[in-house]
Parts: C-alpha cells; sequence; structure tokens
C-alpha cells in the first residue's frame, strides 16, 4: 500500500518520495472514513482502522516535510490541528516541538512541551517519554540561536539528554 510505501521510504532515508507517496495516499481520501455507515456498529471497527491509517500517512507526510527543512507556519497549523485531535500522541506533540522551533519559534515549542506534559500529567499521571523530552532538554541546553538536528520517529533524537545530577529538574535554563 502507499502509506507503507511512505514509511518504508522514511526509514530508508529518502523523505523526498515519502512525501511524495504519503501525498498521493492522502490524495485518494474523500472527507470522512465510511462516512455514510458511522452509525452502523458493524463499521466502527473499519472506521477506526482507516481513521488510524490516514492519520499514519498524514504524520508520515509531516515528518518527510520536516526531514526535508520544511517548517513553516501552514506545517505547524496543519500539526496542531491534529495535537488538538489527539492530544496524547506524543509522536505529534514531537513534531509540533520540532516544527515550531524550526520556524524560529522557541519559546512556543517549549510552551508545546509544558502543554504536553501538563495533559499528559494531568490525564494519565504520567511524565512524558524521554522521546518527548530529549529535544527540549537539547534545545535549552544549546547556544541561542543554534538548531536542533534532525530526528525521526524511528531514530529518535540525535542526542541523549539525562538530568545533570539526580533530584534536580530536567529543564534548566539560565539568563544572561
Amino acid at each position: 500500500s502507499l502509506c507503507v510505501d511512505a514509511r518504508a521510504a522514511l526509514r530508508s532515508g529518502d523523505p523526498g518520495r515519502a512525501l511524495k507517496v504519503a501525498t498521493a495516499a492522502l490524495q485518494l481520501w474523500r472527507g470522512d472514513v465510511l462516512a455514510d455507515l458511522v452509525g452502523d456498529g458493524f463499521a466502527a471497527e473499519a472506521v477506526r482502522r482507516l481513521d488510524e491509517l490516514r492519520l499514519s500517512a498524514e504524520i508520515d507526510r509531516i515528518e518527510a516535510e520536516l526531514e526535508l527543512g520544511r517548517a513553516d507556519a501552514a506545517l505547524v497549523s496543519e500539526i496542531e490541528r491534529l495535537v488538538s485531535r489527539r492530544p496524547h500522541d506524543e509522536r505529534l506533540r514531537e513534531r509540533l516541538m520540532l516544527a515550531l522551533y524550526r520556524s524560529g519559534r522557541q519559546a512556543e515549542a517549549l510552551t508545546a512541551f509544558h502543554d504536553a506534559r501538563a495533559t499528559l500529567v494531568s490525564d494519565f499521571g504520567i511524565e512524558p517519554s524521554v522521546r518527548l523530552r530529549s529535544p527540549m532538554i537539547g534545545s535549552l541546553r544549546r547556544p541561542s540561536g543554534a538548531l536542533l538536528p534532525a530526528w525521526s520517529s524511528d531514530r529518535g533524537p540525535a542526542w541523549s539528554a539525562t538530568p545533570s545530577s539526580p533530584g534536580k529538574p530536567f529543564c534548566q535554563a539560565s539568563f544572561a
């Protein structure tokens, strides 16, 4: 399927092909999945599965665009729309933080992290995963204006981030 091909292209390091294939997959969708059958119980599982497939294609396309260096207001808005539909999805939250950071909106990227953390703590009583924390920690430890390295959901962040000492907060910033 096109969605599988897009994911494979991302994993093989070909974001250009991934973007093309994911875009082609998304163009096949018209409106809501099985909209005429939403009320029918027998179609519920198919609707859920197809909706997940569509979301996966959207995220893969977004990831390809980020890997190609695109991080403009339109992409940020698109990711924010998806995050509002799926506030617990750390993969989406991570992409939002990266898009904000790369578009020069570092303070908003930090706010997006704090929003994600607050949601996870409030709704589930858990802290964000290391995967979600690492980009924020790395950005706070980098000199002002330094760009975050590229990362993807398959490879994870390009650096490791651990607290400097036990019991101390993960995110510390100093202002000169």
